[in-house]
Protein backbone atom coordinates (compact mmCIF):
# COMPACT_ATOMS: atom_id res chain seq x y z
CA UNK A 1 0.00 0.00 0.00
CA UNK A 2 1.47 3.43 -0.87
CA UNK A 3 2.59 5.33 2.23
CA UNK A 4 1.91 9.01 2.81
CA UNK A 5 4.56 11.37 4.20
CA UNK A 6 3.59 12.82 7.56
CA UNK A 7 4.64 16.15 9.01
CA UNK A 8 4.55 16.18 12.81
CA UNK A 9 4.10 19.23 15.01
CA UNK A 10 4.88 18.34 18.63
CA UNK A 11 3.15 21.39 20.11
CA UNK A 12 -0.59 21.60 19.60
CA UNK A 13 -0.46 25.41 19.46
CA UNK A 14 2.40 25.56 16.93
CA UNK A 15 0.84 27.36 13.96
CA UNK A 16 4.12 27.96 12.11
CA UNK A 17 3.35 25.39 9.42
CA UNK A 18 1.89 26.75 6.16
CA UNK A 19 -0.95 24.23 6.50
CA UNK A 20 -2.65 26.55 8.99
CA UNK A 21 -2.77 29.40 6.46
CA UNK A 22 -4.34 26.95 4.00
CA UNK A 23 -6.90 25.92 6.63
CA UNK A 24 -7.76 29.57 7.27
CA UNK A 25 -8.29 30.05 3.53
CA UNK A 26 -10.55 26.97 3.42
CA UNK A 27 -12.67 28.27 6.32
CA UNK A 28 -12.97 31.64 4.53
CA UNK A 29 -14.14 29.84 1.40
CA UNK A 30 -16.72 27.88 3.42
CA UNK A 31 -18.01 31.12 4.99
CA UNK A 32 -18.28 32.80 1.60
CA UNK A 33 -20.07 29.84 0.02
CA UNK A 34 -22.47 29.54 2.98
CA UNK A 35 -23.26 33.26 2.65
CA UNK A 36 -23.87 32.89 -1.12
CA UNK A 37 -26.32 30.06 -0.37
CA UNK A 38 -28.00 32.25 2.26
CA UNK A 39 -28.39 35.11 -0.21
CA UNK A 40 -29.65 32.83 -3.00
CA UNK A 41 -32.43 31.62 -0.70
CA UNK A 42 -33.54 35.17 -0.03
CA UNK A 43 -31.63 35.84 3.20
CA UNK A 44 -34.25 34.56 5.56
CA UNK A 45 -35.66 31.60 7.34
CA UNK A 46 -34.20 29.10 9.76
CA UNK A 47 -31.74 27.52 7.32
CA UNK A 48 -28.41 29.14 8.24
CA UNK A 49 -26.93 25.91 9.58
CA UNK A 50 -28.12 24.07 6.49
CA UNK A 51 -26.25 26.65 4.38
CA UNK A 52 -23.08 26.19 6.44
CA UNK A 53 -23.18 22.38 6.40
CA UNK A 54 -23.91 22.39 2.67
CA UNK A 55 -20.86 24.57 2.05
CA UNK A 56 -18.72 22.23 4.17
CA UNK A 57 -20.04 19.21 2.28
CA UNK A 58 -19.14 20.87 -1.03
CA UNK A 59 -15.61 21.77 0.01
CA UNK A 60 -14.49 19.07 2.43
CA UNK A 61 -13.89 15.43 1.54
CA UNK A 62 -16.07 12.82 3.24
CA UNK A 63 -14.44 11.52 6.42
CA UNK A 64 -14.94 8.98 9.18
CA UNK A 65 -13.19 8.93 12.56
CA UNK A 66 -13.34 5.76 14.64
CA UNK A 67 -11.84 5.19 18.09
CA UNK A 68 -10.80 2.01 19.83
CA UNK A 69 -8.92 1.39 23.08
CA UNK A 70 -5.50 1.88 21.43
CA UNK A 71 -6.13 4.88 19.20
CA UNK A 72 -7.97 6.35 16.24
CA UNK A 73 -8.55 5.45 12.63
CA UNK A 74 -9.40 8.24 10.21
CA UNK A 75 -10.69 7.50 6.71
CA UNK A 76 -10.84 10.26 4.09
CA UNK A 77 -12.29 9.91 0.59
CA UNK A 78 -9.65 11.23 -1.83
CA UNK A 79 -10.64 9.74 -5.17
CA UNK A 80 -8.22 10.55 -7.96
CA UNK A 81 -5.36 11.76 -5.77
CA UNK A 82 -1.96 10.06 -6.04
CA UNK A 83 0.00 9.34 -2.84
CA UNK A 84 2.53 12.10 -3.63
CA UNK A 85 -0.33 14.64 -3.85
CA UNK A 86 -1.47 13.97 -0.28
CA UNK A 87 0.08 15.54 2.82
CA UNK A 88 -0.78 14.73 6.40
CA UNK A 89 0.07 16.90 9.39
CA UNK A 90 -0.22 15.37 12.86
CA UNK A 91 -0.42 17.35 16.08
CA UNK A 92 -1.12 15.86 19.51
CA UNK A 93 -4.79 16.89 19.25
CA UNK A 94 -5.59 16.95 15.52
CA UNK A 95 -4.95 15.44 12.10
CA UNK A 96 -4.86 17.69 9.04
CA UNK A 97 -5.21 16.25 5.54
CA UNK A 98 -4.25 18.31 2.49
CA UNK A 99 -4.48 16.99 -1.06
CA UNK A 100 -3.63 19.02 -4.12
CA UNK A 101 -3.20 18.23 -7.80
CA UNK A 102 -2.78 20.08 -11.04
CA UNK A 103 -6.04 20.50 -12.90
CA UNK A 104 -6.24 18.06 -15.78
CA UNK A 105 -9.47 19.13 -17.44
CA UNK A 106 -8.12 19.43 -20.94
CA UNK A 107 -11.27 18.85 -22.94
CA UNK A 108 -11.03 20.35 -26.38
CA UNK A 109 -14.39 19.42 -27.88
CA UNK A 110 -16.70 19.93 -24.89
CA UNK A 111 -17.37 22.26 -22.01
CA UNK A 112 -18.11 20.88 -18.54
CA UNK A 113 -21.17 22.76 -17.30
CA UNK A 114 -21.47 21.07 -13.94
CA UNK A 115 -19.42 18.51 -12.03
CA UNK A 116 -19.29 16.97 -8.57
CA UNK A 117 -16.67 14.45 -9.58
CA UNK A 118 -13.56 16.14 -8.31
CA UNK A 119 -11.85 19.01 -6.63
CA UNK A 120 -8.21 19.80 -7.24
CA UNK A 121 -7.57 21.05 -3.68
CA UNK A 122 -9.01 19.69 -0.47
CA UNK A 123 -8.07 20.31 3.12
CA UNK A 124 -9.63 18.79 6.22
CA UNK A 125 -8.94 19.50 9.89
CA UNK A 126 -9.99 16.69 12.23
CA UNK A 127 -9.81 17.40 15.97
CA UNK A 128 -9.18 14.35 18.14
CA UNK A 129 -10.96 13.67 21.45
CA UNK A 130 -7.72 12.71 23.19
CA UNK A 131 -4.00 13.20 22.68
CA UNK A 132 -2.09 10.98 20.24
CA UNK A 133 1.58 10.03 19.96
CA UNK A 134 2.57 11.91 16.79
CA UNK A 135 5.47 9.52 16.22
CA UNK A 136 3.01 6.60 15.97
CA UNK A 137 0.82 8.06 13.20
CA UNK A 138 0.72 6.07 9.95
CA UNK A 139 -1.12 6.77 6.69
CA UNK A 140 -1.77 4.78 3.53
CA UNK A 141 -3.92 5.43 0.48
CA UNK A 142 -5.60 2.72 -1.54
CA UNK A 143 -8.37 2.94 -4.13
CA UNK A 144 -8.98 6.61 -3.33
CA UNK A 145 -9.37 6.06 0.42
CA UNK A 146 -6.79 7.53 2.79
CA UNK A 147 -6.53 5.56 6.03
CA UNK A 148 -4.71 7.15 8.96
CA UNK A 149 -4.02 5.33 12.22
CA UNK A 150 -2.92 7.23 15.32
CA UNK A 151 -2.05 5.61 18.66
CA UNK A 152 -3.18 7.30 21.84
CA UNK A 153 -0.38 9.11 23.67
CA UNK A 154 -0.47 6.98 26.79
CA UNK A 155 0.63 3.95 24.81
CA UNK A 156 -1.55 1.80 27.01
CA UNK A 157 -5.11 0.94 26.13
CA UNK A 158 -7.65 2.79 28.22
CA UNK A 159 -9.36 0.46 30.61
CA UNK A 160 -13.10 0.40 30.40
CA UNK A 161 -14.81 0.93 33.74
CA UNK A 162 -15.88 -2.35 35.31
CA UNK A 163 -19.36 -2.82 36.58
CA UNK A 164 -19.37 -2.97 40.36
CA UNK A 165 -21.90 -4.31 42.79
CA UNK A 166 -23.49 -1.95 45.25
CA UNK A 167 -21.93 -1.97 48.71
CA UNK A 168 -23.34 -4.51 51.09
CA UNK A 169 -23.61 -8.24 51.28
CA UNK A 170 -23.73 -10.34 48.20
CA UNK A 171 -26.93 -12.28 47.89
CA UNK A 172 -27.10 -15.75 46.52
CA UNK A 173 -29.84 -16.42 44.03
CA UNK A 174 -31.52 -19.76 44.51
CA UNK A 175 -32.71 -21.68 41.50
CA UNK A 176 -36.46 -21.65 41.23
CA UNK A 177 -38.22 -24.69 42.50
CA UNK A 178 -40.77 -25.20 39.79
CA UNK A 179 -42.90 -28.23 39.80
CA UNK A 180 -43.31 -30.11 36.61
CA UNK A 181 -46.16 -32.48 35.99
Amino acid sequence: MPRIDIQTLPKADDRSSPIFAELDAMYREIREQAYRRFEQRGSGGPHELEDWFGAERDLWPATELAENERGFELKVALAGFAPDEVKLTATPHALIVKASRASSDERRDETVRWSELRRDDVCRYVPLPSEVDIDKVRADIRHGLLTVTARKASGKPEKKPRATRPAGRATKVKPSSRRTK
